[in-house]
């Protein structure tokens, strides 16, 4: 009867970090996916902006437009989600130390958070002109 009792436990505990490992990387290649069209858009963008000269009034007015604003938004998400997520697994793979593991990767998150609010926070400021 005991052995019961602790064999659902242990199986929790063997496939619980394989079930996270497995959304972690599926998370991964969605973001590598949507991370195509997004650039492939954006490098578009930018080329027609350099064709037809580059001056901050225009720059400005592409990035004013909601349908562009949206896009950039999205596009940044997705990039510093999948950043995040590719330095987590290099640090998670080659950082053996305990406590510098830990250090890096709460680094890791605070910088990722700050410099994609500090980009939202630039493309929203451009588009209300404030």
């Amino acid at each position: 009867m005991l052995s019961r009792v602790y064999k659902p436990l242990s199986y929790v505990r063997l496939f619980r970090p394989r079930r996270e490992a497995l959304n972690h990387w599926l998370i991964q290649r969605v973001t590598a996916i949507a991370l195509v069209p997004l650039s492939l858009w954006l490098i578009a963008s930018i080329w027609k902006i350099v064709i037809s000269g580059v001056t901050f009034e225009i720059v400005e007015q592409w990035i004013s437009s909601p349908i562009n604003a949206v896009l950039i938004l999205l596009f940044l998400g997705i990039l510093f989600w999948h950043l995040k997520l590719g330095l987590q697994v290099v640090i998670e793979d080659y950082i053996h130390t305990k406590w510098l593991n830990t250090g890096m990767l709460i680094t890791l998150k605070v910088a990722v958070s700050g410099i994609f609010i500090a980009s939202v926070y630039s493309v929203i400021s451009i588009c209300l002109r404030i």
